[in-house]
This record gives C-alpha cells, structure tokens and sequence, in this order.
C-alpha cells in the first residue's frame, strides 16, 4: 500500500488551508482561526476508507475465526477481540461494546471454550467500544480480573457515569482491578503475557507481546491500542514516542489490530479468507519486520504533522 503520496496530498492540502485561514483579512487584521485539524480525519488516512466497516449494532455478528492454535478472533464486525488459550485457563484482549458483548461470549462458546474460564480480561485503551463489555464478563465470570493501565483506569473511571447515564446504553458498571505497570509479566499455565504502557491514543494505552503458535512454531505476536488518532491533540507528542517504541521492540512477527479493517499488515478478513486455502504454506498472519516498521514510519510522520497543525492552530 502506497500511503506517502496520499499522505502528503492531504497534508498539503491542510496546511494551505490552516495558513489561509490564519493571514490577513480585508481590514488588515488577522483572520479568525480556521480549526482544520478538526475537518481532517486522521484515522481515514491511517486505515484508507474503503476498508473500513460500520454497521449497526444489531448487525455486528461476525462468526468466530481461529487464527493460531492458541489465539482465536472471536470479536464482531468492527472491533476486534481476542481469546487466548492456555493450559490454566483463557486470556481475553478487549470485550468490544456494552451491546455486543454478549457476541463475543457466544463467539468464544462457538470455538469450543467456556467462557467461565475466562481468567483475565485486559483492555488495549480506555475507549468504550474496547472496554465496554468488561462489567458483563464480570457478571458472567465473577472471579475474572479486569486490566488496564492506572491512567486508563482513571479515564474510565470518569467517563463510566457518563456513558451509563446515556438513554438505552447496556453497560454494566465494573470497579478497578488489576493495574497494569510498563513491563509487567502476568503467566497464565503455558503462556506468558509482557504489558508495554504506550500513552498516546488514550492516556495509558497498552500492547500485549505474547505467542502465537501454529503447527509446532512459535511467533511473537503484539496486540495493542495504541494505534488510531490520540483523543485530545496533547496527547500527540507521547503517542509518537509510543510508535517510535514500539518499533524499537520489535521485530514483532505478528501484529493483530484492534480493529479488524486496520488493513497493516494485514485486514482480519484477509487472513480469514488466505488461512481456508493455505494448505502447507507459510501462515498468513506473518509479517516482515520491514512491512511492519514502515508502517509505523507512516504513522509517526502523520501524527507528526497533525502535532504540527495543533500547534499552529494554538491547540497545544
């Protein structure tokens, strides 16, 4: 995928704009400021258009997908969740929204598992369609332990009340749990989880290094939130850091997005469809480092130049 020529089209295009809106007007005086940060969607250039899906809630089923033999996708059309099987029970990385939680958990009975042995649920980032379902797993799953990173647990937190209060919102409410801290291991029987803290889309975004295995062969494999634009424009500046770590802990020789048309590496309807025919080939997930750490090339210089249009905006 060529995303520089796109990139600095857009960019181009934005700057022109924000420069116009900033010059002198009729009188002399200057020009009221012209937000285009706003106009902009970032996450259109980081995940092209065409790939992305939304739909309605009450059509987000999606039929489970087992992708390694121990990591199955077991969210809904368009976010992404994650089961993670081990010797001493299950692993989940995000729950999706308050409304299709119920999904995933007949996704992972779908797979063959028992969502009663479900041992920790771990959220990417503190958006609701990532952590929203945590409070119904609890229901269903008491003894379940909930993970997030303390700044993320602090803005879910604040914003539970309000999404609660909202009319016809299905959340159930869930209390903090299990902080997670940069560099953590949690151990689960055979499996190993290690928990980077990559501020940036949210305050306390995390990624998840654990293994993927198929047919007696390991990778390491990262899920994580902190991919997508940053909620407020002062969380640009860490969310490059974030990126530019990420790539230096790699190489990362799988890479599933939290949502499922983040197309790098690699759209999960594409693995879907390239595993049913995959024969003896090499698996379909696998990605090379240079794909991977371009990509993350791409996004650095994107989030760069909307910290720079913030700035002048007088944003930060």
């Amino acid at each position: 995928m060529k995303v520089r020529p796109l990139i600095t089209a857009v960019m181009v295009l934005a700057l022109a704009a924000s420069v116009g809106g900033q010059g002198p007007g009729a009188g002399g005086g200057p020009a009221a400021k012209v937000p285009i940060t706003q106009t902009i969607n970032w996450n259109d250039i980081m995940f092209p258009t065409q790939t992305q899906r939304v739909v309605p809630r009450d059509q987000e089923q999606k039929d489970p997908v087992k992708l390694f033999d121990n990591v199955y996708y077991v969210g809904v059309q368009t976010v992404s969740s994650y089961l993670i099987t081990t010797s001493a029970g299950l692993i989940l990385i995000d729950t999706t929204f308050p409304d299709t939680v119920n999904l995933v958990l007949d996704h992972i009975r779908k797979v063959g598992f028992d969502p009663a042995n479900i041992k920790y649920v771990f959220s990417t980032h503190a958006a609701n369609d990532h952590y929203g379902g945590s409070g119904r797993i609890k229901q269903v799953v008491p003894g379940v332990r909930i993970g997030m990173s303390q700044a993320d647990w602090e803005t879910v937190e604040q914003d539970m009340p309000k999404l609660m209060a909202q009319p016809g919102n299905k959340m159930v409410a869930f209390s903090r749990d299990l902080v997670i801290s940069d560099g953590q291991t949690i151990t689960l029987g055979d499996t190993t989880l290690k928990f980077y803290v990559l501020p940036g889309r949210t305050p306390g975004a995390i990624g998840i290094e654990y293994q993927a295995r198929d047919r007696g062969k390991s990778y390491r494999a990262m899920s994580t939130g902190a991919l997508g634009t940053p909620f407020s424009p002062k969380w640009d500046e860490p969310y490059i850091k974030s990126i530019a770590r990420l790539k230096t802990l790699g190489p990362f020789q799988v890479w599933l997005p939290n949502h499922p048309f983040m197309v790098l590496p690699h759209d999960i309807a594409d693995i879907e469809k390239a595993l049913a025919t995959r024969g003896q080939g090499p698996h379909p997930a696998l990605v090379q480092p240079k794909v991977l750490n371009d990509y993350l090339d791409f996004i650095t210089e994107l989030i760069g130049r909307k910290m720079a249009i913030d700035k002048y905006q007088g944003l930060i």
